[in-house]
């Protein structure tokens, strides 16, 4: 399931074998918004009956942006907020509003698009550099 690039593939089968065994699926999907091409979730062919998808916006916002979210079904939903209140040692407030705001005016997903193109130019230099005879691929002395 897993890629290359660390992403995990979408796989539907994962989700009869988690309703067979009674199990519940944690999708941890930190990364998501550095994909060029977003890939089909868990959790969307699931409904949230059986998977919770776990994102973050500290990846590619900030570091000490401690921020995310977690979806996940309406009855554990109660349950998830008074574990992540008890669990908070650092104020919360302040990310939670930075992060509302950047997510409203539409700054996060300009930023978000531009990261993606930044990644996507990098990853093609490294795969032509990488494809490359060790003489081409050679940087130059400074």
């Amino acid at each position: 399931m897993a890629r290359s690039n660390g992403y995990v593939r979408c796989k539907p089968w994962v989700l009869k074998l988690a309703e067979q065994h009674d199990l519940i699926i944690i999708e941890d999907d930190i990364f998501a918004d550095f994909e060029a091409e977003p890939s089909p979730r868990l959790a969307a062919f699931d409904g949230l009956e059986r998977v919770v998808q776990i994102g973050s916006f500290s990846k590619p916002l900030s570091a000490s942006l401690r921020c995310g979210y977690i979806a996940a079904k309406a009855d554990w939903i109660e349950g998830l907020t008074d574990l992540k209140i008890a669990t908070s040692f650092a104020g919360w407030r302040l990310s939670a509003e930075l992060l509302l705001a950047v997510l409203q005016d539409g700054t996060y997903r300009k930023h978000v698009e531009s990261l993606r193109h930044r990644l996507a130019a990098a990853m093609s230099r490294a795969s032509r550099v990488a494809t490359m005879r060790p003489r081409e691929a050679a940087v130059p002395a400074i």
